[in-house]
């Protein structure tokens, strides 16, 4: 169901570092997956957007709960910047 999903589905280490990226994001952003993995998504995210974007991840980190419609600039493979809005779930292993 995600591997065909047209959304872009991705999981993050509490450390902001991609341990699953959705074959979607080639499709959207360019990025093989393989570069991906592995990496934190700091690089990824607009400089305008990345406290707002660490914010976002600590809240779901420390609230543990579901937060959603974070909206920021992540980066293309071209260099464009396109926007993006994230829903997130924390996800307990």
């Amino acid at each position: 169901f995600v591997e065909s999903a047209n959304d872009i589905v991705y999981s993050l280490t509490k450390d902001g570092v991609f341990t699953y990226v959705s074959p979607n994001w080639t499709d959207v952003l360019g990025h093989d997956v393989s570069e991906v993995l592995g990496h934190s998504f700091m690089p990824f995210v607009h400089p305008d957007d990345t406290a707002k974007c660490a914010a976002f991840l600590q809240r779901v980190i420390s609230t543990d709960q579901k937060q959603g419609g974070i909206t920021y600039r992540v980066r293309h493979k071209n260099g464009d910047w396109r926007w993006h809005i994230s829903n997130a779930a924390p996800y307990h292993v």
